[in-house]
């Protein structure tokens, strides 16, 4: 039986996708031999950590690093504690909505 972290990346290594196969259950005994297993908080789980992808891509392009210094002042901005004054409106919202998809 395969633990769930070797099931789920033998299932994303796959494209496309097919959701109607059915996939045997995973061992939870298994999952917990897994080399660099930790025992997860306040639960019988074993989990592996799994790296998110936006941080650990490499090269970032220029749009990522626009984005994320850009994306906690168009928050700010949004909701009018930035220099828009200090009331909300869904006209600023809409604007750094549009701003933000634009990156």
């Amino acid at each position: 039986m395969a633990s769930y972290s070797a099931q789920y990346d033998e299932i994303s290594a796959k494209a496309p996708l097919d959701a109607r196969r059915r996939l045997p259950k995973p061992s939870m005994q298994a999952q917990a031999r897994e080399p660099g297993a930790k025992l997860v908080p306040l639960s019988s789980m074993w989990a592996l950590p799994k790296l998110n992808n936006w941080i650990s891509r490499e090269p970032w392009s220029l749009t990522d690093v626009g984005v994320r210094i850009r994306a906690p002042f168009s928050a700010l901005e949004a909701l009018g504690e930035q220099p828009r004054g200090n009331r909300f409106g869904w006209t600023a919202l809409a604007a750094q909505w549009r701003l933000h998809r634009s990156f």
